[in-house]
């Protein structure tokens, strides 16, 4: 493992490099491993190596695969102190570790950081503000359409345009809550700023009633480019009998 071969260069006396400790933090990242992580952050810190926007990305990726918001944060304003450069991917890797419990305060408290910081965010920021609200707890006091709208509208005002992905993440949320008549204003945004609907658009929408004349004009666009066949969309074939499963 790359751990294994890590331990070995030390045990040899060769002292790790930037480089070195960048492809540790990216494993331990990959693996949720925080500690490690932490590890290799506290031994850079202390040889004086320069920490990098990748390095601190790869620490606080592996806050966020823990779901550990409290440690994100707190490595957040470590790096701020310490005059690391802070960007859009830092925030939202820091965002992303309280989005994942469905902790909208704190991913909102960073939120707010990274405005004051005049770091402007992008697709994948808002991305990760939808997803915390989708993991929130349904029963929460928090209108979490009305939340998500916020954002999004507030990331669009600020002339970010969103992409496919994060149209269907919201509608999707939309989709959890029953809110179709919002997830109808989306779906007719998406295709008012010229975003072509995808697959996962038309799953999302599948067994809506209330959205077939919408589901019908997207589906015939996605078919003409080539992207869904007709039978892609038919409802699936149980026991062989040809019944629809119901």
């Amino acid at each position: 493992s790359a751990e294994s071969y890590f331990n070995q260069m030390r045990l040899s006396g060769v002292n790790p490099t930037a480089i070195t400790y960048s492809a540790m933090m990216s494993a331990y990242a990959q693996a949720g491993d925080v500690e490690g992580a932490e590890l290799c952050m506290d031994e850079m810190r202390e040889a004086k190596l320069e920490l990098s926007v990748q390095i601190c990305g790869a620490l606080l990726n592996a806050c966020a695969k823990a779901c550990d918001g409290e440690r994100a944060e707190r490595w957040l304003h470590e790096m701020r102190r310490d005059g690391v450069r802070m960007n859009e991917k830092i925030f939202t890797s820091a965002m992303d570790a309280w989005a994942n419990k469905g902790e909208i305060e704190g991913m909102e408290r960073i939120f707010r950081l990274m405005q004051a910081s005049n770091v402007k965010p992008d697709a994948m920021t808002i991305c990760v503000l939808i997803k915390g609200c989708k993991r929130a707890r349904i029963d929460s006091k928090v209108d979490l359409v009305a939340h998500a709208e916020h954002y999004l509208c507030r990331i669009i005002d600020r002339d970010v345009t969103p992409d496919v992905y994060v149209l269907n993440s919201m509608i999707d949320l939309c989709r959890l809550h029953r809110r179709h008549t919002v997830a109808f204003i989306w779906l007719r945004k998406m295709r008012k700023l010229g975003i072509r609907p995808n697959k996962f658009t038309v799953k999302i929408m599948e067994g809506w009633r209330e959205m077939s004349g919408e589901r019908a004009a997207i589906l015939k666009e996605l078919r003409e480019r080539g992207e869904v066949r007709a039978h892609d969309t038919r409802r699936r074939r149980v026991g062989g009998h040809g019944r629809s499963k119901r």
